[in-house]
């Protein structure tokens, strides 16, 4: 069953809500990351790093992740494009699952560890070594998030590939 056109506008704005919670997330998690280790106070950066997670936990994973992935999935099976028709929408479909499974697997509880070592030692925490590579890994998991959000709009945008699959396969 396709959508008609105005199910198809009505989905596209609902999926664009979705993909800008979830790069406007991504970029505010960010910045808060980064900037955790310059906190000058103990109860600073125990409030920079919770705004993190509240962050992640009410809009970057609810609307952001999920919000993106059930309105692509609406969008796959109620209209004409399919999930696989198109090269760029098979590369999207690919990006987004990466994205959801690393999220859910690996930065969810990095977030988490790091919340509980800096409730417990403060500023101290990033003295340590594997709390300060952890933070390491969670600001590049953010910036190579970042990267793969636009990536994937640029795709939407440009449509590369254009071409149904089965017309390049010949």
């Amino acid at each position: 069953m396709y959508l008609r056109e105005k199910g198809q506008l009505i989905l596209r704005v609902l999926h664009l809500v979705a993909i800008s919670s979830w790069m406007g997330s991504v970029l505010c998690v960010l910045c808060l990351v980064h900037l955790a280790p310059m906190a000058g106070t103990d109860d600073e950066l125990f409030g920079i790093l919770r705004a993190s997670v509240i962050i992640n936990q009410y809009i970057l994973v609810p609307v952001g992740a999920f919000g993106t992935f059930f309105t692509g999935l609406a969008y796959s099976m109620c209209t004409h494009r399919g999930f696989f028709r198109y090269t760029w929408i098979a590369c999207k479909w690919i990006i987004t699952m990466g994205m959801v499974l690393f999220g859910i697997v690996y930065l969810g509880p990095w977030a988490g560890q790091e919340l509980d070592a800096v409730y417990q030692h403060g500023l101290a925490a990033y003295a340590r070594p594997e709390i300060a590579a952890q933070h390491a890994r969670r600001e590049l998991a953010c910036i190579v998030y970042a990267v793969l959000l636009l990536f994937s709009t640029a795709l939407s945008v440009f449509r590369p590939w254009e071409r149904p699959a089965a017309v390049i396969r010949r």
